[in-house]
């Protein structure tokens, strides 16, 4: 089952609860894409809310993403139409926008074909008030996601790390936090970083998922080969951020694993300008010869990718909840992930592969370690264990449904 969890709120009339049931919603996942470095199409929110608006679509709501870009930014791909991309206009200080445009609002706000609701994908965004005012105005209801965008200003004691972006949530985002129906945190950590910075915010627990069940049909039994013997490929697919995903951890580790005997290999599948400068940092560790670094990979190709490798490595600093882990596991994968990630107890419960205690090279190296000395009998049982986890952990279909419900009961 898919976690779920709220705060309580008050009840709701029975004439209520029979108009909602039975009016079509016209939902709008809405998020910004301002940043020039990544390609779009391998940005994890970006893939959730498009997933989102075709689980709901098909389920017979009116849904669409709108894609608030800056000028910079190209048009996105769209054969199944669901996207509206809404150029960006407003008054900037600095190189940042610090306002909307009325006319961008009003899009934004436009009437629809049944009962507008908006599900906000962003979080630390100075555009998100006059966004909710203008929704407020309105009388639209929305939601927020905030997808672990905060989750590097606070340490694991739940501290603050960065005073200035801090007080910003804790005085100016917090309002827009606890305007909404519903704040949707993906992991219990982020559940409690919201928590501490908006009070009255009402949380719901409920996480990413790996699979569709509406669009891929109901999980099959996996036949994967046995891990490659003695010499494993320790993958990961994500964007090139090197800080945020860990990767100089990674490759650190990845060079202590090879001094001390290590055999196995490395590949690295992303998007974005640090590529180059990972592939650098790789020749100064002399282990080049063993590292691949490329760039994105999507659909049937991703999946053969996948396929080839033995484990999958997320050593993450900050996250929300992995898309890539998580389909990774789905395929078979045994993870090695951070406890950032949002993963490391169920990887731990599950026996779903080897988990980070600490988050540096060391910690990583041991796992590598670990991992090639598993038997292939060790390794099956990881596998079918990943891929059972993925499959508990949630079902986008149930998701996308689960959403549209607490959409109604605003």
């Amino acid at each position: 089952m898919t976690m779920l969890q709220s705060e309580e709120r008050a009840p709701r009339t029975a004439a209520d609860v029979s108009d909602a049931a039975t009016t079509v919603l016209d939902i709008r996942h809405l998020l910004f894409d301002t940043c020039a470095s990544h390609d779009l199409s391998a940005n994890g929110v970006f893939v959730v809310a498009r997933q989102l608006a075709a689980e709901q679509r098909a389920a017979g709501e009116t849904a669409k993403v709108m894609l608030l870009r800056g000028p910079e930014r190209k048009v996105p791909d769209d054969p199944a139409g669901l996207v509206e991309s809404v150029l960006l206009e407003g008054p900037k200080v600095r190189g940042h926008r610090i306002a909307i445009a009325g006319r961008v609002l009003d899009t934004i706000t436009a009437p629809g074909t049944g009962r507008t609701f908006v599900h906000i994908h962003s979080g630390r965004e100075p555009l998100l008030l006059p966004l909710m005012l203008r929704l407020r105005k309105r009388g639209i209801p929305y939601a927020i996601t905030v997808h672990g965008r905060y989750s590097h200003l606070f340490d694991a004691s739940g501290a603050p790390t960065r005073r200035l972006p801090t007080l910003y949530l804790q005085h100016v985002e917090r309002h827009v936090l606890e305007s909404a129906e519903f704040v949707q945190a993906l992991t219990t950590a982020e559940r409690d970083i919201i928590r501490s910075i908006a009070p009255r915010a009402r949380i719901v627990l409920l996480t990413n998922a790996a699979y569709s069940s509406r669009f891929d049909g109901e999980p099959r039994g996996l036949d994967r080969p046995a891990v490659s013997a003695g010499v494993p490929t320790f993958g990961f697919i994500g964007r090139y951020e090197i800080e945020h995903k860990g990767l100089d951890l990674l490759l650190d580790g990845f060079a202590s694993y090879r001094n001390d005997g290590g055999k196995g290999e490395l590949a690295l599948v992303g998007s974005g300008p640090a590529r180059e400068t990972i592939s650098s940092m790789a020749e100064k560790l002399d282990i080049a010869a063993h590292v691949s670094v490329s760039g994105p990979l999507f659909g049937d190709d991703k999946a053969r990718t996948l396929a080839e490798w033995d484990y999958f490595v997320a050593p993450s600093r900050f996250e929300g909840a992995p898309i890539s882990a998580l389909q990774a596991a789905f395929a078979g994968l045994p993870l090695i992930v951070s406890e950032h990630t949002g993963l490391r107890d169920q990887v731990a419960g599950a026996e779903a592969g080897f988990t980070l205690d600490t988050l540096d090279a060391g910690a990583i190296a041991n796992a590598m370690h670990a991992a090639e000395r598993s038997t292939s009998e060790q390794w099956q049982a990881m596998s079918a264990a990943a891929r059972r986890m993925a499959m508990s952990v949630g079902d986008w279909t149930v998701v996308a449904a689960k959403l549209a419900s607490l959409y109604r009961g605003a």
